[in-house]
């Protein structure tokens, strides 16, 4: 019976990592940028205008992410384009928000010490506040930016189907 499949059902198939990529995009990024977005707009707030740019600015990027996610899922023409762009713009938003929130942190001397919720040196705090996370960014954007730049499957798959 798993033999005769019906067209719809064929689908999927052409979007296997492309799906893992949406969702990670909504799930993970979404949450981060609304973290950060009120991390950073905390740190700002004492200027207000500022504050408020940023804040629409984190509302920018958040629709951004739902752009890229239905974007890719709908496979329209110029989904590597779009998904390459949000990852440059993914990568430029995210840095600036970790190092606005690491600069803020480092002044605060409450942060270091021996207590159970406190880092032990600045180093440790660079480290995880700052150094794991835009490594990690990187890593993240720079894997699926070649994805979407050099796979064989998805050019063979998404842009020799525009051409059809």
């Amino acid at each position: 019976m798993d033999e005769f499949r019906k067209p719809f059902e064929y689908d999927d198939e052409k979007r296997g990592l492309l799906i893992l990529f949406i969702i990670m995009v909504i799930t993970i990024d979404g949450s981060i940028a609304v973290a950060l977005t009120l991390q950073v707009y905390g740190v700002f707030k004492t200027v207000p205008m500022v504050a408020m740019v940023f804040a629409a600015t984190g509302v920018l990027y958040i629709l951004s992410i739902l752009y890229t996610a239905v974007y890719c899922y709908r496979l329209k023409e110029g989904t590597a384009k779009v998904a390459k762009v949000y990852l440059v713009i993914r990568v430029l938003f995210t840095v600036f928000s970790i190092v606005v929130v690491y600069l803020r942190n480092v002044s605060d001397e409450r942060l270091i010490g021996s207590g159970p919720q406190q880092f032990r040196s600045i180093e440790e705090l660079s480290r995880i506040g700052l150094i794991y996370p835009i490594i990690y960014t990187l890593t993240f954007s720079a894997l699926w930016f070649l994805y979407f730049s050099r796979s064989k499957r998805f050019k063979k798959k998404f842009v020799e189907a525009k051409g059809a």
